[in-house]
């Protein structure tokens, strides 16, 4: 049998280790990326061909199933270097033919062209030399995608005949070749600063990303990812200078069905819009770069995959405009709905020549004003269009956005953006703010807050990153994900932090964290409360204070009175292996249990009063098993605060339900005692005498105990069980 049992787990583990000698995954895709930013002396240089072909590579990486090994990015290349690489992939293409069931290989090319060539600094790589290097390729799949002037071109060599979009089905069988360009052969390509990227692979990475799932089934085809960069680029450059821009393909391909490109789902982090989320969207990384755009109807949700890091979204709603900012974490799904889209004041805008149409944010016409010193700064209409550096005034300071510092003796009112710093006797308010407000008076920051507030009466802002100190109250109406100090009290709707104040911190959910303060009260808490009174709907963490109430614990109370809906409050009286005869209550929940002890010795006239935790075990049926730490200390009537000695025990006890009400128990436990320096004061020797040590300091043994407990409050073992599991 042992032999049986090894020659399993060997081959389990050999399983578990080496998966892709047993299952090969069927499909084996390669890209090469490529990006030029120059076409020659007689050419603009482009600002983002390379950055577009990084961007496509690293959707592919995260989503698309290329393993790092398979990737190729070419920077600037020329004729030798182009070569070069297909010669390598080429090689890479047949080796893995032999292991493979199928063979992918995507080409990317981001750059100048011109209707025969791709064009480089110094040198020009024709279509037909392309289709070449492609034909050599022995790939099952074979797709090219050109985002570059006049691209369209290469689907018209050697005859290719434009076919009917991709059917949808689960056959896999597909083979051949796909050509996608970003322009037809007679139109040019479009890069936008606003975007940081070209139009068409600014739309075809968001696709890609899960804004082009239409069938809503978390995998993105080729044919959705065409379709959905299609439109939205002819869309977006409809009414730019250079005209609307029409993507083109040709199919040479047999069988049914269609590529799929991505997995949404394999992505390490989620974006979900939830179904009643509708109108242009917007989501920005950290550096404000805008990664995913997309245009969703209300009725269905939509999942996109990105990389963790902070993002903030814009969702323009017919004239309105809604923005929030979020933190997204590895291995999660963040779902959004429209309460967590915080309402924002749009600034008048001006149309410039060629106008980016991509954002849906055109860019404010503001008066950027270096220096202002003022008396008052009445907040009339023309305010709303000037950006202030640094401005003093001894009444008002008003504009649309602030982008320094201002102060007053009275009041600083911007409606817009304030990135710096509010200092005011009286009162700040920003319509956000990415810096620091101080007020002698109030903070606000309408919608959302990255920075800190320090008021001396209150501070509020609709979200919160960073810090709120007041001496009263502090309020963040959304999420908060930093600290709260006041001396009054704290709100937060999801807190992500800390709140400490002297009065009463309040939050609805703390996702993690801690609330320190004389009372505390949360909705659910998968943090740490700290105070005189907890009081929890949920509680996932833990409660340390005096008085701790949750309707439903399923983390640990510590305190005084622990009051739960799932829990209990038990009196018990046992007698133990050393003559003490013990009295006490226990009370908590299963996970948590606190003890009070009061014992005395019939043999030696002493008593003891301690404490202990402990959890419980279901065994089945009647039967539990709970494990307790105590401390007891030990002293004569009337000697407590003088001579005592500390005796600290392990025990095991395993409880039976007589009756709902009643229950036997019976305990085996470790214990040591220590007369911390009072020779006068011992124990007697355990009536077994067995592993028993001792010398004129400490004694410990194993010991035993037995008793009867009551249930006084809450429910019985059995319905404990059931409301626990």
């Amino acid at each position: 049998m042992p032999v049986l049992l090894f020659m399993l787990i060997v081959f389990l583990g050999d399983a578990a280790i080496c998966p892709a000698r047993q299952s090969p995954s069927p499909v084996r895709r390669f890209v090469m990326a490529i990006g030029a930013n120059h076409g020659g002396p007689e050419r603009m240089e482009l600002r983002y061909a390379v950055s577009d072909a990084r961007a496509f590579s690293e959707v592919l990486l995260e989503m698309g199933g290329v393993l790092p090994e398979d990737l190729i990015i070419l920077a600037e290349p020329d004729r030798r270097a182009l070569f070069a690489e297909f010669g390598s992939l080429q090689k890479m293409v047949t080796l893995a033919r032999d292991d493979r069931d199928k063979v992918e290989v995507i080409i990317y090319y981001s750059g100048h062209s011109d209707q025969n060539h791709l064009l480089f600094k110094k040198d020009s790589f024709s279509y037909r030399e392309l289709r070449q290097q492609i034909d050599r390729l022995a790939a099952d799949v074979m797709i090219a995608i050109l985002d570059s002037c006049a691209s369209g071109a290469i689907t018209r060599i050697r005859g290719g005949v434009k076919r009917p979009p991709f059917l949808f089905d689960s056959a896999f069988d597909m083979k051949g070749r796909a050509f996608i360009t970003s322009s037809s052969a007679d139109e040019v390509a479009q890069e936008s600063d606003q975007i940081k990227a070209s139009f068409f692979t600014h739309n075809l990475v968001s696709g890609l990303r899960g804004a082009a799932d239409l069938n809503q089934d978390g995998k993105i085809t080729l044919n959705e990812a065409y379709q959905y960069a299609f439109h939205e680029t002819l869309h977006q450059t409809r009414e730019t200078l250079r005209g609307p821009q029409h993507p083109n393909y040709n199919i040479e391909m047999t069988g049914t069905g269609d590529v799929i490109i991505t997995d949404v789902r394999k992505s390490s982090s989620l974006i979900v819009f939830s179904e009643e989320v509708m109108g242009r969207l917007f989501i920005y990384d950290q550096r404000e770069n805008l990664v995913v755009e997309l245009n969703k109807p209300a009725g269905r949700p939509i999942e996109i995959g990105l990389p963790p890091g902070v993002y903030r979204i814009s969702n323009i709603r017919g004239e309105k405009l809604y923005a929030v900012e979020i933190d997204l974490v590895e291995d999660a799904s963040l779902q959004i709905v429209p309460e967590m889209l915080l309402s924002r004041e749009r600034t008048p805008a001006r149309t410039r020549g060629d106008q980016d149409l991509s954002t849906g944010e055109v860019e404010p016409e503001m008066t950027v004003i270096p220096f202002r010193l003022s008396l008052i700064d009445l907040p009339l209409a023309d305010h709303r269009q000037i950006r202030l550096r640094f401005a003093v005034s001894l009444v008002l300071t008003s504009a649309a956005e602030l982008d320094g510092v201002a102060s007053s003796s009275g009041a600083t009112l911007f409606y817009g953006l304030a990135r710096g710093w509010q200092i005011s006797s009286a009162f700040n308010k920003s319509g956000s703010l990415r810096g620091v407000q101080i007020s002698g008076g109030a903070n606000f920051s309408v919608e959302q807050a990255q920075g800190g507030q320090i008021a001396g009466a209150f501070n509020y802002a609709g979200a919160l990153k960073g810090v709120q100190i007041s001496s009263v109250f502090n309020i963040v109406d959304k999420e908060m994900r930093g600290i709260q100090i006041s001396a009054g009290a704290n709100l937060a709707e999801t807190l992500s932090g800390v709140q400490i104040s002297s009065g009463i911190n309040i939050s609805g959910n703390l996702a993690w964290g801690l609330q320190l303060g004389t009372i505390n009260l949360c909705r659910e808490t998968n943090g740490v409360q700290v105070g005189v009174v907890n009081i929890a709907d949920t509680v996932k963490g833990t409660q340390l204070g005096v008085i701790n109430v949750a309707r439903r614990n399923e983390g640990g109370s510590f305190g005084v009175l622990n009051i739960s809906g799932n829990g209990f409050l038990k009196a018990r009286f046992e007698i133990d292996e050393i003559g003490f005869s013990n009295a006490g209550i226990s009370h908590g929940n299963r996970n948590l249990f606190s003890s009070y002890f009061f014992g005395h010795n019939l043999v030696s006239g002493q008593q003891s009063a301690g404490m202990g935790l402990g959890t419980m075990l279901s065994i089945g049926g009647a039967l539990d098993l709970s494990v307790e730490a105590v401390a007891r200390s030990v002293y004569r009537r009337r000697r407590l605060f003088r001579e005592s000695g500390l005796l600290s025990s392990l025990r095991a006890t395993l409880t039976y339900e007589l009756l709902p009400s009643l229950e036997l128990f019976a305990s085996a436990s470790y214990n040591f005692f220590h007369n911390l320096g009072n020779p006068g004061i011992t124990i007697p020797k355990p009536f077994h005498r067995a592993y028993f040590i001792e010398n004129q300091r400490y004694k410990h043994w194993l010991g035993l105990a037995a008793g009867l407990q009551a249930n006084l409050a809450g429910s019985s073992k059995r319905d404990l069980r059931n409301k626990t599991e």
